[in-house]
């Protein structure tokens, strides 16, 4: 009778496994969307409210009232090269070694999801200040009102899930500018350790 039952839980098992595994992976995408939104819209609330001298939107020491993002990401190719690229080594200085590591295993995702189509889909903005741009719209480099997106790739995480990348493309004038920053996972929320602002002449 015990061998009878062990067979039959046998069979059940292996014919619900494929279901399981189906289901599991189909719960995959979902759930790293959900966490893309997340670290997304902390990036986009830190630059509504950073004030530094090297972010051009503040060159009156006033955060912007709103801010544009491009609900789709870019799907630029990228390599580790260019997302770990130092423009201000005085701010990645103050990252510890541990930082060090899991920002490369961040970096090494980013580009691993961005190069395979891994990208964050249906961006809901939690801040009505947060304007979506409309995704095919050419950006007005000469609108007064400076309404010139962002636009992100898809975010890399490290592989225990603490730590975060974020790379946005923005136009500070006519020229182009890209931003980077870092996120570490503190008491379930997302915290920005690093922003580094790159501009091209």
């Amino acid at each position: 009778m015990k061998t009878s039952l062990l067979n039959i839980t046998t069979i059940v098992c292996m014919l619900l496994t494929p279901f399981l595994v189906a289901n599991s992976a189909a719960l995959e995408p979902a759930k790293n969307n959900l966490r893309d939104q997340s670290v997304l819209n902390v990036v986009l609330l830190d630059l509504m409210t950073y004030s530094g001298d090297d972010y051009p939107a503040n060159a009156k020491k006033i955060p912007p009232n709103e801010i544009y993002f491009r609900p789709n990401a870019n799907n630029r190719p990228q390599t580790i090269n260019d997302v770990l690229r130092r423009t201000d080594e005085k701010k990645w200085k103050q990252l510890t070694t541990q930082q060090h590591k899991l920002s490369k295993e961040a970096a090494q995702n980013l580009v691993a999801r961005t190069n395979t189509g891994d990208f964050f889909t249906d961006f809901k903005a939690k801040d009505k200040r947060i304007h979506l741009y409309p995704k095919q719209k050419k950006v007005d480099f000469l609108d007064p009102d400076r309404k010139r997106p962002f636009q992100a790739w898809t975010p890399g995480y490290s592989k225990d899930g603490t730590l975060a990348l974020v790379r946005l493309t923005f136009s500070w004038s006519i020229h182009g500018a890209e931003s980077t920053y870092i996120l570490l996972k503190e008491d379930k929320k997302w915290k920005v350790i690093l922003r580094q602002f790159t501009y091209y002449v």
